[in-house]
């Protein structure tokens, strides 16, 4: 049975770590059916198998049988320029919405997160979020720089403020990642977010920084 559109699910949310190690595991063998006692034998845990499960439904990777597609099968057993080709255009098609419009080059991490939510990623958008930054810098897939995290970073350029706005910012982050203020500088939550978060109306900083931290921790935890 061919997979539909419908049955796509959600975008991946497992770990990307737990999603590497998956396919090094793989390429030992690669079943006709990929079923709960496959991902036994691998060492991964019922939860593991299922967002498993839901990743390679999304990226097109198995169908509803759960039978491997060609492309995963050259993803695990490929050399590794085959298999950064062949994940580049695993991506592509699986976030086709979002590569046309707006697409990652020109994206906003707030673009990025209401194409997530529009795909169903609710409770897991964050998870959701680090899975495609994570998969995008593997598979080269060229980022804006805020999605690339290089926001702020030009060479001899100033990053400048407008006066006034800096204390008012820096209370939202504090009050919203819920963390001790001292935190800020010491590297947990970047202070060139400040300047960004500051050009956005009062009504979508707290959204805005709610889904900055929480993607950022997750990058650092994996």
């Amino acid at each position: 049975m061919a997979m539909t559109t419908d049955s796509q699910g959600i975008p991946p949310y497992i770990g990307w770590a737990t999603w590497n190690r998956l396919l090094r595991l793989m390429k030992t063998f690669v079943p006709p059916r990929l079923d709960r006692s496959y991902f036994n034998s691998l060492g991964f845990s019922g939860t593991q198998y299922s967002q498993a499960v839901r990743a390679f439904l999304f990226l097109r990777l198995m169908d509803e049988s759960k039978r491997p597609t060609e492309a995963l099968r050259q993803l695990v057993m490929g050399t590794d320029e085959q298999r950064k080709t062949t994940f580049k255009t695993v991506i592509e098609k699986a976030y086709q919405p979002f590569f046309e419009n707006p697409g990652p080059q020109k994206a906003t991490l707030g673009d990025l997160v209401s194409f997530l939510r529009s795909q169903g990623a609710k409770g897991v958008v964050d998870k959701c979020a680090t899975f495609f930054l994570a998969a995008a810098k593997e598979a080269d897939v060229p980022l804006s720089p805020q999605l690339a995290g290089e926001f702020g970073r030009k060479t001899g350029r100033r990053i400048t403020r407008k006066k006034g706005t800096d204390k008012r910012t820096e209370s939202v982050i504090r009050q919203t990642s819920g963390q001790n203020p001292a935190l800020l500088s010491a590297g947990d939550i970047d202070l060139r977010v400040v300047s960004y978060v500051a050009e956005l109306p009062e009504g979508q900083q707290e959204r805005w920084i709610k889904a900055y931290i929480k993607i950022s921790r997750a990058l650092k935890e994996d």
